[in-house]
């Protein structure tokens, strides 16, 4: 489309040949740019262990797992915020090491550790939030990629204690990890697969 662009234009083909160069090196500057900002957030960024509620692979490829983390899904603030504005969260642990999140805030805070969040609701002096996508956990993360899709069964879903390691680096958040009943994920569906 933009090659059929510059034909269109009356532009020396010197010209042309230059511009259409420029426009390949950008389209390879956006994923080199996103890849190496994934790189440094798991580089430098702070390990915090969310809790999950449930988790599910919503894909067919099975590529990923869409994770519902067990946070309030709302926050008090005293900050005027906006819906579908980006916003700040702090984050801190518990006694039992896990996330805590609290203080929704318009800018990111000078010091600790937060994490970007998206505001999808408004009511007084509450927020609803989201945390953004790059928050799923993504097969190809690992070194052993499972090929089926993480589907518990429903009986057993309650029962399964479930937490995601999250890589926290200036407000972007990697899931490093995924945990169920305190074994990385692949081993525990080789260890279920073992008791079919």
């Amino acid at each position: 489309m933009i090659f059929q662009f510059l034909l269109s234009m009356k532009i020396p083909t010197n010209i042309r040949g230059i511009l259409f160069a420029l426009t390949m090196l950008l389209y390879l500057w956006f994923p080199y740019q996103l890849s190496r900002q994934r790189d440094r957030v798991l580089e430098h960024g702070a390990v915090y262990r969310f809790r999950l509620q449930n988790m599910e692979s919503q894909n067919l490829s099975g590529s990923y797992v869409d994770l519902y983390y067990d946070v309030p899904a709302e926050l008090a603030t005293e900050e005027k915020l906006y819906q579908h504005q980006t916003a700040y969260v702090r984050l801190s642990r518990d006694s039992a090491g896990f996330t805590h999140i609290s203080d929704a805030m318009a800018e990111p805070p000078s010091t600790g550790d937060y994490l970007a969040i998206e505001v999808i609701g408004l009511d007084s002096s509450k927020i609803y939030f989201s945390f953004p996508d790059n928050m799923r956990y993504f097969y190809f993360d690992t070194p052993h990629p499972t090929p089926e899709p993480i589907r518990p069964q429903p009986p057993r879903r309650q029962q399964w204690q479930a937490y995601a390691e999250v890589r926290v680096w200036k407000g972007k958040g990697i899931v490093e990890n995924l945990y169920i009943e305190n074994q990385p994920v692949q081993e525990f569906l080789q260890a279920e697969k073992r008791k079919e």
